[in-house]
């Protein structure tokens, strides 16, 4: 029997690995090859490492199909549980389950209160002290001391 008429019978690990991932993405995406191979040497111009990386996780996706499918569910699974706890924790501890029934609004988090003339005298001082800064540094007497400093480090 010739080679060319044997290929029904070969098993698909025996093509070469370039051949047994363009006819296993085309066939997975039903797509023509020809779309595969232009996809992978534009990448390979463009992004050569990455479209390698695809490339080989293809090859083991194509040579082990179940596998690579429990794997991906297992992998989905697993963050999904992941994005559900870190849905709650963003929730906040209070707010686990805590809407009260249909129709209400789940509480905000507790916010510390803030006192309008508390915040107000804070920013007075801190302008005051600002100031006397300000009057410091453009007085005579900083230019003196820096003048000083720089004389005793020489």
């Amino acid at each position: 029997m010739s080679r060319r008429h044997s290929h029904g019978r070969r098993s698909g690990r025996r093509r070469g690995p370039i051949k047994r991932v363009i006819r296993g993405l085309a066939d997975a995406f039903d797509i023509p090859r020809g779309v595969v191979i232009a996809g992978f040497v534009l990448g390979f111009v463009f992004a050569p490492l990455l479209t390698l990386l695809v490339f080989l996780a293809a090859l083991y996706w194509v040579d082990h199909p179940e596998r690579t499918r429990r794997r991906m569910g297992a992998a989905h699974d697993s963050l999904k549980r992941a994005a559900d706890r870190l849905r709650r924790v963003a929730s906040g501890p209070g707010r686990r389950g805590s809407s009260g029934g249909p129709g209400r609004e789940p509480q905000e988090p507790s916010r510390p209160t803030i006192d309008p003339d508390a915040l107000s005298r804070r920013f007075e001082r801190i302008e005051r002290r600002a100031r006397a800064i300000e009057e410091f540094v453009a007085s005579e007497e900083f230019r003196l001391n820096r003048e000083f400093r720089r004389m005793e480090r020489e």
